[in-house]
C-alpha cells in the first residue's frame, strides 16, 4: 500500500450521490445499500446490577467509582479474553430498543443512560470482522483508502491535519484499520464497482455494491446488518 497523491479519484463519490441517513453520502445507482454493524463483546463477569448511571450526588459518584475500580473498567487488566461475541440483536431486546434499519448502537446507550460498562470494543473482534470484509470483497482487489477532515479521519502533514488517500489491495484494510484506530472514511476498488464508508463516531459501516456482494454477506451469520 502507498500513499498518492489526491486528484480526482474521490470525484466520483461526490457525483449523483444519494444521501441514506444521518448525512451519509455515497455514490446512486448500486444495486444494494447495507448497513454493517461492526461487533462488540460482553464480559459477562460485570454485573450490571451492582451498576447505576446516576452521579447527581456524591454518594453516586463515589458507588460509580467503586464499581469501575472492582471490575477494572478501562483498566490495564481489562482485556479480550474476558469478552464474548454477542449481538446487538439480543441487546436491543434486553434493553428494549427497536432492532430495524433505523437502529444504531448509541441507541443501547441512551436506554441504559449511558453506554453499559459490560460492552466494549473488542481487538479480536474487529480483526475476525476485517477479515470477513476482505474474504468478501476479495483479498487481493486493487483498492483505494481515503480520510478526510470532514470526516475526523485525517492524518498530520507539516504540523496541520489533511485529507489522504492511499493506494493497495483489500487485504490492505487490516493495516489501515490497526494504524488509524478505525475504519477509513471511505475505501473502494478501482473499478468502483463498491464502496465501503465509515461516518466520524459510527459504530457501523455503509456498504454500496451488487446484489451479489451484498447476498454473500447477508448469508454470513456472523455479520449484524440491514438493507437500506
Amino acid at each position: 500500500m502507498q500513499e498518492v497523491v489526491i486528484i480526482n479519484q474521490l470525484d466520483w463519490l461526490k457525483n449523483n450521490a444519494c444521501t441514506l441517513g444521518r448525512g451519509h453520502c455515497l455514490p446512486a445507482g448500486f444495486d444494494s445499500y447495507l448497513k454493517l454493524l461492526l461487533p462488540i463483546g460482553i464480559d459477562h463477569s460485570i454485573s450490571l446490577a451492582e451498576y447505576s448511571p446516576r452521579r447527581g450526588t456524591v454518594a453516586e459518584m463515589n458507588a460509580r467509582a467503586a464499581f469501575w475500580r472492582k471490575y477494572d473498567i478501562g483498566g490495564p487488566s481489562a482485556s479480550d479474553d474476558k469478552l464474548t461475541s454477542v449481538k446487538y440483536s439480543e441487546l436491543a431486546e434486553i434493553w428494549n430498543v427497536p432492532y430495524n434499519k433505523d437502529f444504531t448502537p448509541d441507541k443501547i446507550a441512551k436506554a441504559c443512560g449511558e453506554w453499559p460498562p459490560n460492552l466494549r470494543e473488542s481487538n479480536k473482534l474487529n480483526k475476525h470482522f476485517i477479515a470477513l470484509i476482505i474474504h468478501v470483497l476479495g483479498s487481493t482487489t486493487p483498492t483505494y483508502f481515503s480520510g478526510t477532515i470532514e470526516n475526523g479521519e485525517y492524518q498530520w502533514a507539516a504540523g496541520f491535519p489533511t485529507d489522504w488517500l492511499a493506494r493497495g489491495t483489500t487485504a490492505d484494510l487490516a493495516q489501515v484499520h490497526q494504524r488509524n484506530g478505525q475504519f477509513p472514511s471511505n475505501m473502494f476498488d478501482s473499478e468502483c464497482t463498491w464502496c465501503l464508508h465509515h461516518a466520524e463516531f459510527a459504530d457501523y459501516l455503509i456498504l454500496a455494491c451488487s446484489t451479489v456482494i451484498a447476498h454473500e454477506i447477508a448469508g454470513n451469520s456472523e455479520v449484524e446488518l440491514f438493507y437500506l
